[in-house]
């Protein structure tokens, strides 16, 4: 069973990644320090 879309996406800018809008939502991990990591994930529109 899928997870929702808008639940993982939450949950993930809640632990410090940032959300680069393209064709597909792009997430970047920053650290505390405000330095872009190379920890990197994305979301697919359905």
């Amino acid at each position: 069973m899928p997870r929702d879309k808008r639940k993982v996406e939450e949950a993930l800018i809640q632990k410090g990644f940032e959300r680069k809008e393209g064709d597909h939502h792009f997430f970047v991990y920053v650290t505390s320090q405000g330095k872009k990591s190379s920890v990197r994930t994305k979301t697919i529109y359905l």
